[in-house]
């Protein structure tokens, strides 16, 4: 996946890592002022509205739990 040069809000710095669903990308959050985690779904995947549908069912579980060794999620939306 290309690197984008903008998350919807979210600055784009850097690729962490990529897999088989999605490429995890070091971001900033200038409104917060703080850096974050950006998970984005490969873009031949985001036709699929079943694979959409898991990608933010598992945004909802992690939102949910509370552990120093689960990413917490604050966000979620679609790059038009």
């Amino acid at each position: 996946m290309a690197q984008p040069a903008f998350v919807g809000r979210y600055e784009v710095r850097s690729e962490i890592a990529s897999g088989g669903f999605a490429t995890v990308f070091e971001g900033w959050d200038p409104e917060l002022t703080s850096t974050v985690a950006l998970k984005v779904l490969l873009t031949h995947l985001s036709a699929d509205d079943e694979i959409r549908e898991r990608f933010v069912h598992e945004a909802r579980l992690l939102r949910r739990i509370r552990s120093p060794f689960v990413v917490a999620v604050h966000d979620v939306g679609r790059i038009n």
